[in-house]
């Protein structure tokens, strides 16, 4: 926020400052971490085939090393929600931190919900960023300037 000017601008404040992204879909890491948690399933299965508890143990876990591990780092690419949240909280951003899935929209329904924030005065937003969002939806507004919210 610094390089960017924000922390001398009279607009900013980083308290009513939100971060809102648009996701699609299941994240990168859903299935493998759920395909991990099979692993006493496939030690199972492996029993049933005559392995002894020892085989079926080492294929198991052979298994479970072939998929990332789970650790607080395999969440944001399982829970888009945790994206929005460290970026709030590595640039101490105090409103709105959250995702939205709208699939092949998200990216609008971001900027929508974006826009119904300033509107409802739940974040800030200074004047030269307004004329700049102005200026980006003018693209998909089409050429009738009418904004369809």
């Amino acid at each position: 926020m610094h390089d960017a000017g924000c922390d001398e601008a009279l607009w900013y404040n980083a308290a009513r400052t939100g971060v809102i992204l648009g996701v699609t879909g299941a994240n990168a890491l859903i299935q493998p971490l759920a395909a991990r948690l099979q692993t006493p399933v496939i030690k199972e299965v492996l029993r049933s085939c005559d392995l002894s508890e020892q085989e079926a143990a080492e294929v198991a876990e052979k298994f479970k090393k072939a998929y990332p591990p789970w650790e607080e780092n395999s969440f944001p690419g399982m829970l888009g929600n945790l994206v929005a949240g460290r970026i709030a909280n590595r640039f101490d951003l105090g409103a709105t931190n959250c995702t939205v899935d709208a699939a092949c929209a998200s990216s609008l329904a971001a900027i929508k919900m974006s826009v119904g924030c300033i509107f409802l005065t739940c974040v800030t937003l200074g004047r030269y960023l307004i004329n700049r969002l102005k200026f980006g939806v003018s693209v998909f507004c089409g050429l009738t300037g009418r904004y369809r919210w």
